[in-house]
């Protein structure tokens, strides 16, 4: 149960690919994407009977959290792989892994901006 901070993988053109490795009960470091005009996330690995959640806030200094959904309005949680356009345009972005055990899942967030 620990906040687990992002890795930059790639920055390419106009694309920046956002990783977070997380384990039983972790949350993603939020992480600031005002620019990213286009959003899609993916979850993989062992989920361990854990839900992996897409969150997002509007505020400057994030503590209330709302989902995020997909293009159909679902909310984005995961509890299996899954690859999802992300809706909202939202300030900061974090996943969030709740129950499960022995649980180990990669989020990946790839943003687009049009500058």
């Amino acid at each position: 149960m620990a906040t687990i901070a992002p890795t930059v993988l790639e920055r390419e053109g106009r694309t920046t690919l956002i990783t977070w490795v997380l384990g039983t009960g972790d949350d993603g470091e939020p992480v600031r994407l005002t620019g990213a005009v286009e959003r899609t996330v993916q979850i993989v690995g062992n989920f361990g009977g854990a839900s992996v959640s897409l969150q997002g806030s509007l505020e400057d200094v994030p503590s209330n959290w709302s989902p995020l959904t997909d293009v159909q309005g679902n909310a984005i949680v995961a509890t299996s792989a899954k690859l999802e356009t992300i809706t909202e345009l939202v300030r900061s972005t974090r996943p969030v892994v709740t129950g499960g055990t022995g649980t180990s899942v990669t989020v990946l967030l790839l943003c687009r901006t049009n500058i």
